[in-house]
């Protein structure tokens, strides 16, 4: 027979549940409201499934079935001077994960080379615009794209040395920026090889193919 042992938590964890006072408080227009949204992101979830299913969306499917109360709750509470990130609503998600890595790896440099060559207020926002866009979608293309290249037989090896290259180069690169600066003129001629080294990966990132799978025999 297994071994039970009763585990606790470091934190307290708290239950909250609504009293008939809340309802009586509460906007009814709020609520239907709120009602609505989740039946139509619960519909449009379960079409966007069927969709995958059928072979018809050219891109990743994420489906958040069983969240759509998080997803109307975290809404309602937002305010018109809220700043969201709606890159990935926008056009994101009806890209291929190929595509929006080129999107990704083409705003990098060019953020680079507007920051490096900006004279002017608008120019500044212009770079924080595309480098905040760019830095946002990293985490969404390398999530999709694993998949979509290797498959999902050994993903969790592959991110993980995936990984252990990207901890080493950012371990670097303090130290290679620094060797950079004691060469170069400035920190304008600085960015400006980085600006060149995103180039370099976009064009390694366009001619890169999927692997060829090996035939036994």
């Amino acid at each position: 027979m297994p071994r039970e042992q009763r585990l606790e938590t470091g934190s307290a964890w708290i239950e909250l549940s609504t009293i008939e006072d809340d309802w009586k408080a509460a906007d009814p227009v709020l609520l239907g409201t709120m009602l609505a949204e989740l039946h139509l992101i619960r519909a449009f979830e379960e079409t966007v499934l069927e969709l995958a299913g059928e072979g018809l969306v050219h891109g990743p499917a994420h489906s958040s079935i069983g969240q759509e109360g998080g997803a109307v709750g975290s809404i309602v509470a937002l305010r018109s001077t809220d700043a969201l990130r709606f890159a990935y609503l926008l056009f994101g998600r009806w890209l291929s994960p190929r595509s929006l890595g080129m999107v990704v790896l083409f705003c990098l440099p060019l953020s680079l080379a507007i920051f490096a060559l900006a004279q002017q207020t608008l120019a500044l926002l212009v770079f924080a615009v595309l480098f905040g866009l760019a830095n946002g979608l990293v985490t969404i293309v390398r999530g999709s794209l694993l998949p979509d290249y290797f498959g999902r037989a050994h993903i969790g090896r592959i991110s993980g040395a995936m990984t252990a290259i990207a901890l080493l180069s950012r371990a670097g690169a303090p130290l290679a920026t620094a060797a950079l600066l004691v060469v170069l003129a400035g920190y304008r001629e600085m960015l400006l090889v980085l600006v060149a080294i995103g180039a370099s990966a976009l064009v390694a990132f366009t001619l890169a193919g999927r692997p060829r799978s090996r035939s036994r025999g």
